[in-house]
């Protein structure tokens, strides 16, 4: 029954190994830095900027985080780098936002729940924060398996663009086809509120004259507004927001424990936030060499520079820098399978486009077609000032497991389990029967558990040390999501099977044996005189490399008659406590 139940587990994780991988990038072409895939973050100066990615993965989504890149060695220890193309999964979600912005390391989500006459009958707004474990580049999701809930939008009318300003999310809407329409509005969260105002009439009429080609874009210098062209240039209104006669923060200022405005209003200030913009317009040149369709394209900043990505024929993309002279082509990429999603690391200048291919090479959907489908999910990364390709490879998961690890982790199950039943249905050998030096007796299993306990956690403390880790830092959760557990456990195994094999060859004892009063002396010679044999060094390195690297066919000892477990019968030996000699009458 044991080795049945070993040959399911090894056989799920064959198969866990096989399937694992993150969801595919998805959204619809030209729509990838709008509602519903992607979120760009403007990080305040000094601090890392995460990207975010909501990606479809079967019948559901999923929340992806791209975390700040990182690499070498934070001080003495050794860090878990974030490099190139990695990736983590920060939550499931049983719908598609229909957009996403980010304002640091934290996302925000509209959600929109429909009617079966697919009108709108509320816009929910929720966020989650990205927060630094402690160890290495690992980041944990606070809330933890969900979202935070936000002040609602109202439900009429259409979501244009998200963005953020500084820390707060801003949206645009426009009530055009409802009833009484006010015009294309503007609205930041303040204090918990939306406050909101009517766009300026330049604004608004360009938002109403270019449906599907208006992107509202997070910038360091405000909320930008920009429209794509129809046979012009680009047009962008670059606004930031002040409330009343609250004193507003600069926009380049960016704290991540403070708000836009501070929490103390002026004397005789309204407490309900009146909101006022101040916009500045620019006309941004399009140029002969800016090809395809606007409506396809994606705006967003990435260090200084405003980037216009656009998807042309099936696996082309063009990334321009635009500004109001002729726009730059700053990267042409041939190989990329439609839809992609886009985000950037603003801090590091980076931008990351994901997609993914199905069956090995062909343009990848929005959802998986079957089950038996082998889909690959790969990232591209690219200085947002050059173009020159940082990273291009498959996308990797920061997952608990990663699919190298499984596959290891059962290979080594495999090799284990046969090595395990040679050695448990190994006949006993002939001359099992053993004697035990005068003045000994055979050690009880109490003693030889608590002997092993030290020992493994004299091991345990060196390997941490080793690999430059606190010692209850290798037991947290944390270590066990970032890889490390692994790395621990194999060094602490290695270390007590050197440790054991030195101490018991050179004095019969290991640290913890000493302080439990045993030893382990050789059976395979005279030991009827009262000599106490030690063991040679090659029947120390047996008996201490079966007691560690196969602790389960160690354990087997416990019910043992001898007490004695297979590396003791292997390498010949006992272990036995000294015994006072009986008192004379």
């Amino acid at each position: 029954m044991l080795y049945a139940r070993l040959a399911a587990v090894v056989l799920i994780l064959l198969m866990a190994s096989s399937a694992s991988g993150i969801p595919a990038a998805s959204g619809t072409p030209g729509n990838s830095i709008l509602p519903g895939t992607s979120a760009v973050s403007v990080a305040r100066p000094g601090a890392p900027s995460h990207g975010w990615i909501v990606a479809q993965s079967g019948p559901r989504w999923a929340l992806v985080h791209v975390p700040p890149r990182e690499s070498g060695f934070e001080g003495t220890r050794a860090a878990l780098v974030a490099s190139g193309g990695s990736v983590r999964m920060a939550l499931t979600l049983s719908a598609s936002p229909v957009a996403a912005a980010a304002a640091g390391d934290r996302v925000y989500l509209i959600f929109e729940t429909r009617d079966r006459s697919d009108r709108v009958t509320r816009r929910d707004v929720s966020s989650m924060t990205a927060v630094r474990s402690g160890l290495g580049a690992l980041w944990r999701f606070d809330p933890e398996g969900g979202l935070t809930a936000l002040a609602m939008l109202p439900s009429e009318g259409t979501v244009v663009g998200f963005a953020c300003l500084g820390q707060d999310p801003v949206v645009v809407l426009d009530d055009e086809g409802v009833a009484n329409p006010s015009g294309p509005r503007i609205g930041v969260l303040y204090r918990g509120k939306w406050a909101w105002s009517p766009l300026e009439p330049a604004i608004a009429g360009a938002v109403r004259a270019a449906p599907g080609r208006v992107r509202v874009v997070s910038m360091r210098s405000g909320v930008g507004v920009l429209v794509a062209p129809v046979g012009g240039d680009f047009l962008l209104w670059t606004g930031t927001f002040h409330a009343g006669d609250f004193e507003a923060r600069p926009a380049m200022v960016f704290d991540e424990e403070a708000p836009l405005f501070p929490a103390t209003p002026s004397p005789g200030a309204s407490r309900e936030p009146r909101a006022a913009w101040t916009w500045n317009s620019r006309r941004l040149a399009v140029g002969p060499a800016l090809a395809g369709d606007p409506a396809r394209g994606m705006a967003l900043e990435c260090a200084g520079s405003l980037l216009w990505i656009q998807p042309l024929a099936e696996g082309r993309v063009e990334v321009y820098e635009l500004s109001e002279r002729v726009p730059a082509r700053i990267a042409s990429f041939d190989d990329v399978s439609l839809p992609i999603a886009v985000t950037s690391l603003e801090s590091q200048g980076r931008v990351v486009m994901a997609w993914s291919r199905l069956d090995g090479g062909s343009a990848g959907s929005a959802s998986f077609e079957s089950s038996a489908a082998k889909r690959t999910h790969e990232a591209r990364e690219f200085s947002a000032s050059t173009g020159r390709v940082l990273y291009h490879g498959p996308a990797r998961s920061l997952g608990p497991v990663t699919p190298n690890d499984l596959r290891v982790l059962s290979t080594a199950l495999l090799i284990t389990m046969g090595v395990a039943l040679v050695l448990v249905l190994r006949p006993d050998p002939k001359d099992a029967v053993v004697t035990i030096p005068v003045g000994t007796a055979l050690c009880e299993p109490v003693r030889r558990m608590l002997a092993a306990a030290i020992d493994g956690v004299l091991s345990w403390w060196m390997a941490s040390t080793l690999l430059g880790l606190e010692f209850f830092q290798g037991l947290s959760p944390a270590a066990i999501i970032a890889g490390w557990a692994w790395p621990v456990s194999v060094t602490t195994l290695v270390v007590g099977m050197v440790i054991g094999t030195i101490g018991e060859w050179r004095t019969g004892r290991t640290p913890g044996k000493m302080i439990a009063g045993c030893e382990v002396v050789s059976s395979n010679t005279d030991t009827a005189s009262g000599a106490m044999p030690r063991p040679d060094l090659l029947r120390a390195l047996i008996r201490n490399a079966i007691k560690w690297l196969l602790p389960p066919v160690a354990m087997l000892g416990l019910f043992d008659h001898q007490g004695r477990h297979r590396a003791d019968m292997m390498a010949r030996t006992i272990v036995v406590i000294r015994i006072d000699a009986e008192p004379s009458e």
